[in-house]
């Protein structure tokens, strides 16, 4: 049914020429990449701290868990369960890892929904307009024939979940600082079991004509990206709190402009170091530097700058 359904919006692409192609690829790349993250940023730097580090701490958690559930399932893509599935343009060679759940749904309700919680109160309209890109994003990753419908619900219901029990988390931890120890080890132990857990268990070796139909090795990159993301944001979230403790309060100004000033590594940081250091230690553990030097940077130098300069 699942796959039936993805054939029947090809055949619609197919039908209008792939018109709409370019809109959805957008729209569905808008969730991924660097835009988020420096939206996130900006928001912990110099709006709203609280709102900020509850940005930051949602999109490491939700896409550390899809991760997980990710090399725990291996489903396989669309097109390799069913070759009458051919995804619309590029959007193939974005598609990485195993295919439930659907990272760039994970990102958007991560990120939209946040949002969406945010300005709920002050601004509605907004708070609607990324409730739509959500929905259009989740239905553009069927549109493009890279997922199937419970990828995305799937992803959507996970990432939810994981942002209510975030909610709790925080709440809890408020009310006693001495848990902050606790978290912080316990964040550290799970990161560590997982990535244990993504070396020791098997995976399937399907292979058609002698080839290997899916090599595991090539899946694990997006889930140690996402292990080093929340490594690096228990460490860094722990250090801020506990030895920093930069405030939102006050003109934005000067925190605006330091922040704009703390983008350029940060872009330097998410664009230059995988490239660097795959050929060195390999894809797998590249993304997890790579994640872990980006959280390391959001949540401890630039705090820590903003502390001394601008308040």
């Amino acid at each position: 049914m699942d796959i039936e359904y993805l054939l029947l919006l090809q055949n619609f692409r197919n039908s209008i020429g792939g018109s709409l192609d370019t809109f959805m690829s957008m729209i569905s790349k808008l969730s991924v990449g660097v835009i988020p993250v420096i939206f996130m940023c900006i928001v912990y730097w110099v709006f709203d701290k609280k709102a900020g580090n509850f940005f930051v701490f949602n999109f490491a958690g939700t896409s550390f868990v899809n991760g997980l559930i990710k090399l725990t399932a291996c489903v396989y893509r669309p097109w390799i369960r069913d070759a009458r599935v051919i995804p619309a343009g590029d959007a193939k060679v974005a598609a990485t890892g195993y295919s439930l759940p659907s990272g760039h749904t994970t990102c958007a309700t991560s990120v939209y929904g946040t949002a969406a919680i945010w300005q709920w109160k002050k601004r509605r309209a907004i708070s609607i307009a990324f409730l739509v890109l959500l929905a259009l994003t989740m239905f553009s990753r069927n549109y493009l024939g890279v997922h199937t419908p419970q990828d995305v619900i799937v992803a959507f219901v996970m990432t939810a979940g994981v942002i209510c029990f975030n909610v709790f988390l925080i709440n809890w931890i408020d009310k006693d600082r001495r848990r902050e120890v606790l978290v912080f080890f316990i964040g550290i132990a799970i990161v560590v079991a997982a990535l244990i857990f993504y070396n020791v268990k098997t995976y399937p070796m399907d292979y058609v004509d002698g080839n290997l139909i899916v090599d595991p090795i090539k899946m694990m990159p997006d889930s140690y990206k996402s292990s080093g993301w929340l490594l690096g944001f228990v460490i860094g979230w722990f250090v801020e709190r506990r030895f920093i403790g930069f405030k939102t309060e006050g003109s934005p100004r000067k925190r605006l402009i330091i922040a704009i000033i703390a983008l350029i590594p940060l872009y330097i940081i998410y664009t230059y170091t995988l490239p660097a250091l795959t050929p060195l230690i390999g894809k797998a553990n590249a993304d997890f530097v790579a994640g872990f030097s980006l959280y390391i940077y959001i949540t401890i130098p630039v705090p820590f700058v903003l502390k001394k300069l601008g308040q």
